[in-house]
């Protein structure tokens, strides 16, 4: 589409504006002055994208014990508009970062962990958005391993049994359940969520 820019008593107008274009879209721009008899020639004022709108903020797709699927919308940003994301479990004093032009990321993650995670959009010309905050979410806990010898302290009316944190880290809670009948039919005793490896 084309602008004119009327002349103007005093200086000429050497600029215009230009709106309701679309979100990170590049946009040629060329010139020429005429008058009522003629015009000269065009001047090429090279190119430029406008912008990327902020992505919009989605749920996590999935959430697995050691990766996490984060998601967001495009918002307006058209096909091909780049993307970073970035995750951490300490407020982003250190991340995991991945770019990409999707419109989600997978995120290689430690189990039982809280993280939080940020994305946002760049132009053509790698001009960014400033962080859109997705929402935190915590990784799933891995189930528990059992050791060589699981008991210990066995008498006649007790005993104490172990497992393995299996990669859960501290401050992980594990819920025991004990029955006298294999396949846990019914349940003798549970013991609630605990913290530890022992009960």
């Amino acid at each position: 589409f084309s602008f004119h820019a009327p002349a103007t008593p005093g200086a000429p107008n050497l600029s215009a504006g230009f709106a309701g274009l679309s979100t990170n879209t590049l946009y040629g721009i060329k010139v020429r002055a005429f008058n009522e008899f003629s015009a000269c020639s065009w001047t090429t004022l090279g190119s430029t994208h406008t912008l990327a709108a902020f992505p919009a903020p989605a749920n996590p797709l999935s959430v697995e014990i050691a990766s996490i699927t984060a998601s967001w919308g495009a918002n307006t940003n058209p096909n091909g508009t780049s993307y970073l994301f970035e995750a951490s479990s300490d407020v982003f004093t250190t991340t995991l970062s991945s770019q990409t032009q999707l419109t989600q990321a997978l995120l290689l993650a430690s189990s039982n962990t809280l993280y939080q995670m940020r994305v946002r959009a760049a132009n053509g010309d790698g001009l960014a958005t400033a962080w859109v905050p997705l929402p935190s979410t915590f990784t799933r806990a891995a189930p528990p391993g059992a050791p060589l010898a699981p008991f210990s302290g066995v008498g006649m009316t007790s005993f104490t049994v172990a497992w393995l944190g299996n990669g859960n880290p501290a401050g992980t809670s594990f819920y025991l359940e004990v029955s006298t009948e294999a396949a846990f039919s019914w349940v003798t005793k549970s013991v609630d969520w605990k913290l530890g490896t022992s009960a």
